[in-house]
Formats: structure tokens, C-alpha cells, sequence
């Protein structure tokens, strides 16, 4: 299965005329596996904090309380001048362990000048050896994503996106990364067998690229920038990092087949991308209500599946959803659905959208899980709230 993508095994599926259709329980542990509790550590912050907890940062880096997302915390890695460095570096988020997988999301927002030049950029690094200093070119012996500006053998300026593995150059591709003062999303996901998926600002720049002879390691996690003679600014906002320390288990037909290299010999496998209505590759939670439809939460928005199409909610349609980064989804017993968003908690009942902040630690909703007498728990950055009887 695909992280990111929606993946149904047809076999489960009952179709209705009409489009709706019913997932079995046993089914659905195939559509949550991509939450399933193997990690071991997370790290996540909006920069909205006067203190940094489980990180440092160097150099130029500095945390302020504007410049963000909608004028909120950011964290400034390099401001616009000339030859600046700034680097955050994070705790050892699995102390003694071997690193298998990890997801890291953030924004950035890289400001232009009048000309580029080469050494501006950022870098995200997971090695054992990060120094104080990390630039655009990345530092250590472990991996390194360079999103970088760069002088063609004709001193013409060129963005690129790079990996760096144990302190080689594996691949590049050219990349418009500038954003001026608004932030583009970061997503960079690391599978259990080296396959690296990069996407920036909603485009995949690497799908399932293949780390030659990867090797689990142990590490932290360090992101750095600097500015050459082109003075470019580094703004990094809503971090979120996510390790596993073990490989998620492999999906298996209980039912006996005589061919011994065939599984799941009764399914027919499909992924739904883009391409074919998701609005984005990324997804981040998916649940099923009890009228059929599938749910699938992007950093781009809401999707409904009816068993053929997509129907998409976002800010530009919904005006109760005012961020368009869905965390969480929960399919309560009542019927109606709980979104958890960047700017707060929404309910999906009877047709209608209803959007909740008074009462949450945080308008940043992360978890979202029904208990036992009907009322919800609601896991914000900054705490838990319980929702009972419309009141938080």
C-alpha cells in the first residue's frame, strides 16, 4: 500500500446505483494503517511558544511572534542579508534507536531578491553528526533534502531540490522553490524500504525514489539555510516530524493459497491520486461514515468518495473550514463527521458544517476519538479538550 494515496481492496466493496458503498470493519484496518501506533517519536510546534522544548537553535535562527501563518510564530532561519546561516537542530527523538521510517511536514516561506545566487537556500538533515551550522548544501553523513539556489555553468541562477545520502549527491531536480512572502508546504516522507517521496508546494518532486543500499540509522533531525550574495530570507512555520522505529507489518490474505508466492490472491488492488479528484496525493486520515462515504483528510483539503468520484471541501467552498490542512478525521455514532483542521474543530451532521474554537487549547486539532458515552476527546499542540453535549 501507498502512503498517501487512498488504496481500496475491491473485493470488500459493495456497490450501490447511486455511488455509495459499504466497507466492512475488518476492511477499514487496511485504510488506517497509515495511522497505526508504530512511531516512536514526534516532535510539533507552531513557533508560537516563547520557549522551544526538545530543540536549539543557532546562528542567525531566531523565533518571533509575527511572520507566520496568518501573521502568527515563525521561526526566521535567515533574514535578507548577505552570508547569514540559521539552523534549528531537534533532540534525539529516538535516543539509542535505529530511525526505519519518518514524515516530516512544515511551511516555507523563502523571500526573493533581485537576483539569486548561489548558497541561498534551506536544508533538512537526519544524521548522528549535525554540526551547529547546516547550509543550504545540507551536513552530516545521513540524508539531506537541499532545497537550494544554484550557478549554471553559465552563472545563471537555478533552483533545485537535491538528496544527499551518507554525504553523496544521489539526485537533483530543478525546482521553482521562491514564494516571496507567502509559505508553500513542505511534505517529505521516508518508507521502511529507502523509497522517498518530496513535494513541495503541492508538486511531487520525487515519487517512491529509492535510497541505493539504505540502512535504518540513529540520528537527529537538523534544518538549515544560508544566504550567498543573493540575501534570500528562511521562514519555517508548523513543523511536525514523525518517526517509526520498526516497519509496518505487511498485509496478508488469511486464507490459504496453494501458490506460495501469491498474496492477497482474491483482491484486485487500486490508488486514487489527483489525477482523479483527490486534492491532494498526501493523505493524512481517512474514515467511513455510516451513509457509505469515504473520507479522506489532505493537507488541501476534504474529500468525499461515493465508490467513483471525488467531492471536495476546502476553504474556497466551505466556509467553515478555514484551513485547508485536515490532521484527523472522526466518524462518530450519531452519524456526523469531526474534522480536525489548523484553525480549528468542525462537525459534518446533517448536511451542515459547524466550526468550534471556544474552549480549545489550540485551534490546531491533531487527535480526534470518540469514547464511550458519546462525548469526544480533542487533541490539540498545546493540550486535550472534551467535547459533550455541544459544550468544549
Amino acid at each position: 500500500m501507498r502512503v498517501g494515496n487512498i488504496v481500496v481492496v475491491n473485493f470488500f466493496i459493495s456497490l450501490i446505483r447511486g455511488a455509495r458503498f459499504i466497507l466492512p470493519p475488518r476492511m477499514l484496518c487496511l485504510a488506517t494503517l497509515l495511522g497505526c501506533n508504530l512511531h516512536a517519536g514526534v516532535f510539533s510546534t507552531d513557533f508560537n511558544t516563547e520557549r522551544l522544548m526538545g530543540a536549539q537553535t543557532f546562528g542567525d535562527a531566531s523565533m518571533e511572534k509575527t511572520g507566520g501563518i496568518m501573521n502568527s510564530g515563525v521561526l526566521k532561519l535567515t533574514s535578507p542579508r548577505s552570508d547569514g546561516n540559521g539552523t534549528l537542530i531537534l533532540d534525539e527523538l529516538d535516543p539509542g534507536k535505529d530511525v526505519v521510517s519518518f514524515s516530516v511536514k512544515f511551511r516555507v516561506a523563502i523571500g526573493s531578491t533581485d537576483r539569486p545566487a548561489a548558497n541561498d537556500g534551506i536544508s533538512v538533515n537526519f544524521s548522528s553528526d549535525l554540526p551547529k551550522e547546516i547550509g543550504s548544501e545540507g551536513a552530516g553523513n545521513g540524508l539531506t533534502i537541499s532545497f537550494g539556489s544554484y550557478l549554471s555553468a553559465k552563472d545563471l541562477p537555478i533552483s533545485a531540490i537535491k538528496i544527499k545520502y551518507q554525504g553523496t549527491n544521489v539526485v537533483g531536480s530543478y525546482f521553482s522553490l521562491r514564494t516571496d512572502t507567502n509559505f508553500a508546504d513542505v511534505e517529505i516522507q521516508l518508507d521502511a524500504d529507502g523509497a522517498l517521496t518530496i513535494i513541495y508546494n503541492g508538486a511531487t518532486a520525487y515519487d517512491h525514489s529509492r535510497l541505493f543500499d539504505y540502512k535504518p540509522l540513529a540520528g537527529r533531525f537538523g534544518i538549515g539555510a544560508t544566504t550567498g550574495s543573493g540575501a534570500a530570507s528562511h521562514f519555517i512555520d508548523d513543523l511536525w516530524i514523525r518517526t517509526q522505529t520498526e516497519a509496518p507489518p505487511r498485509v496478508k490474505s488469511r486464507q490459504r493459497s496453494t501458490r506460495k508466492t501469491q498474496l492477497l490472491p482474491e483482491y484486485s488492488v487500486r490508488a486514487w491520486h489527483v489525477e482523479d479528484g483527490l486534492p491532494q496525493n498526501m493523505v493524512q486520515a481517512l474514515v467511513q461514515t455510516r451513509d457509505g462515504y469515504l473520507w479522506a483528510g489532505t493537507r488541501r483539503g476534504l474529500a468525499r468518495f461515493d465508490g467513483s468520484k471525488f467531492t471536495v471541501f476546502n476553504s474556497e467552498s466551505t466556509s467553515e473550514i478555514k484551513d485547508p490542512i485536515i490532521n484527523a478525521l472522526c466518524a462518530a455514532k450519531d452519524g456526523s463527521l469531526w474534522i480536525g483542521t489548523e484553525s480549528g474543530l468542525v462537525q459534518l451532521k446533517d448536511g451542515e458544517f459547524t466550526r468550534y474554537t471556544n474552549g480549545l487549547p489550540s485551534e490546531q486539532v491533531k487527535v480526534i476519538r470518540e469514547i464511550s458515552d458519546g462525548s469526544l476527546l480533542v487533541g490539540t499542540v498545546k493540550g486535550l479538550a472534551r467535547y459533550k453535549d455541544g459544550k468544549i
